[in-house]
């Protein structure tokens, strides 16, 4: 059997969920060696799969002068994350692995292993570095970090260019990522859209269970959980559904910002962290609606897991969603403004045969449309590419 490796530097979240349902769906393709910088969020043991860590010295920003001097320690972890890259690289080598999986990478995005490679790889990407692309998004608020901030962005962009472009294969997880990187990058991309579970993430045999509005994600303001929020105290009162909020990860002042806002407009808040998947899939499957504010999200695994559990979606028109959303079909598409997403859950909660016919349609595309098997015949298509590819390039 062919030997492979397998790279990720990725946090908890839906994308690490991608890599690890991948290298699983893999295993009897491939033999596996994992490899994953020191701070990576740690995948389930894969039958037949080694793991090794890459040594990769940790960084914080806790402290006032931490945050003050941010941009010099995120520039430091840049050089030692190409280091720590380099010595994967090696480590690939040294290995005998004829080929490589790579997934996007939570310090620099496209991860400069794929400069050092002395094989065929296939980059899989979630996202290109948001904040060098997109304006809104600032890494500091101090003045001195804002000073010493472009000459940081300008070598996190030549590390992220540089990686990107010595992939073997690019592929993307949505249209809508793809249509940026190819101006970014100047290259072609494959698109391969992530699948989702659905015997795991599957309907419950009853209408309603629970009393809840579902909104999943990171404790960020990106991810829109304030909206949700806002939106649900819009609704009368009583019979005002509650709101849960799933995190893996984030800011806990965010968290109690959520707090805070949730007592002011008499909303019921539970926020609750890394729980398991068979608890996260119960919420779906019990909720009224599952809301999903979050800004311009690359692709979005929330209102698949949802649509798959059969419960009717509210998701904002921006970024990947309406690839997978359609509007009064699969979901309702509203604006991102807690105005839209009061009227889209009024319909929802007020009608419960339109209710129960998007949770129908919604689990059907996802069965037609977004299934595993699918997407694995793409990932295996995209590393035979490589593979000719490789051979084309050393004919010896």
């Amino acid at each position: 059997m062919m030997k492979a490796a397998f790279f990720h530097n990725l946090p908890t979240g839906g994308a690490l969920r991608v890599a690890a349902r991948q290298l699983s769906a893999l295993r009897s393709d491939y033999a596996w060696t994992l490899f994953a910088p020191e701070g990576s969020a740690r995948m389930p043991d894969v039958p037949g799969v080694s793991e090794k860590r890459v040594p990769f010295p940790r960084g914080g920003r806790g402290s006032i002068i931490g945050r003050l001097l941010f941009p010099v320690t995120l520039y430091r972890r840049l050089i030692r994350f190409d280091r720590t890259c380099r010595e994967a690289a090696g480590m690939i080598r040294q290995s005998g692995a004829e080929v490589l999986l790579a997934h996007t990478s939570m310090i620099v995005a496209a991860p400069p292993l794929l400069r050092y490679l002395e094989v065929p790889s296939v980059y899989y990407s979630h996202e290109y570095p948001r904040c060098l692309y997109e304006k809104w998004i600032n890494l500091t608020r101090w003045a001195l970090g804002d000073m010493l901030l472009p000459h940081v962005m300008l070598k996190l962009r030549r590390m992220d260019l540089q990686a990107a472009r010595g992939a073997t294969v690019f592929v993307s997880n949505s249209e809508y990522m793809a249509a940026r990187m190819r101006r970014i990058y100047d290259r072609d991309i494959r698109v391969v859209h992530p699948g989702v579970d659905t015997d795991l993430f599957s309907p419950s045999t009853e209408y309603d269970l629970g009393g809840h509005v579902l909104s999943v994600g990171a404790l960020s303001s990106f991810k829109g959980h304030h909206l949700v929020i806002r939106a649900v105290s819009r609704l009368p009162d009583p019979g005002r559904p509650r709101v849960v909020v799933v995190a893996d990860r984030g800011s806990a002042r965010y968290g109690r910002h959520l707090y805070r806002l949730a007592d002011r407009l008499s909303v019921q808040l539970a926020l609750l962290r890394d729980i398991p998947d068979p608890d996260l899939v119960q919420l779906y499957r019990t909720a009224k609606a599952v809301v999903c504010a979050q800004m311009n999200e690359p692709y979005g695994l929330v209102p698949l897991e949802a649509m798959s559990c059969g419960r009717p979606v509210v998701a904002v028109a921006q970024g990947g969603f309406p690839e997978n959303v359609e509007d009064g079909v699969t979901g309702i598409l509203v604006d991102r403004n807690e105005e839209s997403i009061t009227e889209a859950l009024e319909r929802i909660l007020g009608d419960r045969d339109f209710a129960e016919g998007l949770g129908e349609n919604g689990r059907r595309f996802v069965l037609e449309n977004r299934s595993v098997d699918e997407e694995m015949r793409q990932i295996r298509e995209s590393l035979q590419e490589a593979l000719r590819a490789g051979a084309a390039a050393d004919p010896d």
